[in-house]
């Protein structure tokens, strides 16, 4: 309401810039207030009113004081108050008048006690938009503030190639609200990253699967405390080539055809087409988790099986082999069938199991059998940029990335 009024009154908004200049945030406010547009030259005079003795007597002591009357004509419209020399009258210019430049009121009107409402001053006025002033200023202040960051250094990152793309989005998130930290994030799995780890030579691995023993034998030796963050969910989709009729399938199925005993998907109910089993390098977290679920602790991926550095590279073979099959990560997967280049099947941990296609939901409430946490391992508990960092990833704002990327968060 007061910026509405100000915007019609040329004069007050300057009287009130020389009143203001003082101020601690008015410099700040400073551009802000000349931007408003006033063009005062297609309004013209109204013309004298004529107040009632008491009226004119309480006019001419406030003009004395040098405190700017004004007068409401009615529910929108103001106007201001001067002393004529003449005595029982003012004039005034306004923004009063109409589209055709006319008064909207007689040249002369005659204003009752009653008629006239409350006389306000610039006084009031001032307290209300000093403090405008004082919470806008302070807000600038803060948000100027505030904006700035304490926290400097450089953060490495490396391992999973399923967790790439969620450190990269939290690390350009992060730096963003940082300027002053610099993170290098890379995959190569999460054999890499661990490796990484223990050599010292990176700060945070990236993993999707937990610690081997002979890695947590490794780092006992080292005198090195490995410590988990879990940091999101993700689950493990199980891709055929679009052309493939078969839609689901279970883990002994699975079973018989990465470790070699079924050739062909004539054996499931699909075409008679040989099956090209697709799967990760030893050096991936996927690989070993894989193994493990399906194969059995101690099972063994079979010679033809063949093994891929990433979930590009497994889509890819996929795409172009009408009896390939594969597993990857499910924002890959997600990712790769809205291209077309491949099918995501359902699955079911046997044959008196419903078969489930691998969606956030049905991973989020462990309906889907092919699920595992992603891992951030870091040497000791974290402190300083890196525990800075993972409060960042376990916050609201981090898992709304985890999210938006494709993966489930922990919450």
């Amino acid at each position: 309401m007061i910026l509405r009024w100000l915007k019609k009154s040329k004069k007050f908004k300057q009287r009130l810039y020389e009143k203001l200049r003082g101020l601690i945030f008015f410099n700040e406010l400073n551009g802000w207030l000349r931007r408003f547009s006033f063009k005062w030259d297609k309004f013209p005079s109204i013309g004298s009113f004529i107040l009632s003795q008491n009226e004119n007597k309480e006019l001419r002591a406030k003009e004395k004081l040098g405190v700017p009357c004004f007068m409401r004509v009615d529910e929108k419209r103001w106007c201001q108050a001067s002393v004529l020399k003449g005595g029982r009258s003012f004039r005034s210019r306004s923004s009063l008048a109409g589209k055709t430049g006319k008064s909207q009121l007689g040249a002369k009107q005659k204003f009752n006690g009653g008629e006239i409402n409350k006389m306000l001053t610039n006084k009031k006025i001032l307290i209300g938009f000093t403090l405008i002033t004082l919470i806008a200023g302070a807000l600038i202040f803060l948000g100027t503030s505030g904006s700035a960051s304490s926290l400097k250094g450089k953060l490495v990152i490396k391992g999973s190639d399923t967790v790439l793309p969620l450190a990269q989005a939290w690390a350009e998130a992060f730096m963003k609200k940082h300027p002053d930290v610099s993170i290098s994030v890379s995959g190569g799995g999460s054999g890499v990253g661990i490796a990484a780890l223990l050599d010292g030579t990176c700060d945070i691995a990236d993993a999707s699967r937990e610690l081997k023993p002979e890695e947590s034998k490794k780092a006992k030796s080292l005198g090195i405390q490995i410590y988990d963050t879990k940091v999101a969910i993700d689950g493990i989709s199980i891709i055929v080539n679009p052309k493939n009729p078969i839609k689901k399938i279970t883990f002994s199925q699975l079973k018989d055809i990465y470790s070699g005993k079924a050739q062909s998907w004539k054996e499931f109910g699909g075409p008679n087409v040989k099956i090209t089993a697709v799967g990760r390098d030893t050096a991936s977290g996927t690989y070993e988790l894989f193994r493990e679920k399906i194969l059995g602790e101690k099972g063994q991926y079979a010679p033809t099986v063949i093994h891929t550095p990433s979930n590009n590279a497994i889509a890819t073979t996929v795409s172009q082999d009408i009896g390939a099959i594969g597993y990857v990560g499910v924002a890959y997967a997600e990712k790769f069938a809205r291209s077309g280049k491949v099918k995501i099947i359902a699955v079911a941990k046997d044959n008196k199991s419903t078969p489930l296609m691998p969606t956030k939901d049905n991973i989020k409430k462990g309906k889907y059998p092919l699920f595992r946490y992603l891992h951030n391992y870091t040497r000791g508990k974290p402190q300083g940029l890196i525990k800075a960092y993972l409060d960042f990833v376990l916050s609201p704002e981090g898992q709304k990335i985890v999210e938006k990327v494709g993966y489930i968060p922990l919450k």
